[in-house]
């Protein structure tokens, strides 16, 4: 378990929607508050495709597309982004995300961590 997961593991209180997304687009950790979101117990998110499985398909090719660009340095990393996901009932909730990217040992991009909070209602 690396120093973030620990961290938000023993920390997972917050009030906001917390996903890691492999280099590949897999989610590597989910908190309780994401899960209560999305719907879907946390062993339904983990290693599923974010964004074949949590995203609505209408925007699903752009931030694929985005997210590539990020991990392969071809764009300038955005702090601040905003998306619908799809919940287990298939309602799409508006999120406001803070993002981090996430790096190796070398500086390789290898995942993004987000933080994020549901701005539908606002």
């Amino acid at each position: 378990m690396s120093e973030i997961e620990k961290y938000l593991n023993d920390n997972d209180t917050t009030s906001k929607i917390v996903v890691a997304i492999d280099i590949e687009g897999y989610v590597s950790f989910v908190n309780t508050k994401a899960c209560k979101v999305l719907g879907y117990p946390k062993e339904e998110v983990i290693g599923k495709s974010w964004f074949n499985n949590f995203l609505p398909e209408n925007n699903r090719k752009e931030v694929i597309t985005v997210f590539k660009k990020l991990m392969r340095n071809d764009i300038e990393f955005t702090e601040h982004f905003e998306n619908t996901i799809l919940t287990s009932a298939e309602e799409e909730r508006l999120i406001a995300w803070h993002n981090k990217l996430l790096k190796d040992d070398e500086e390789n991009n290898i995942g993004t961590l987000s933080s994020g909070k549901d701005i539908t209602e606002l």
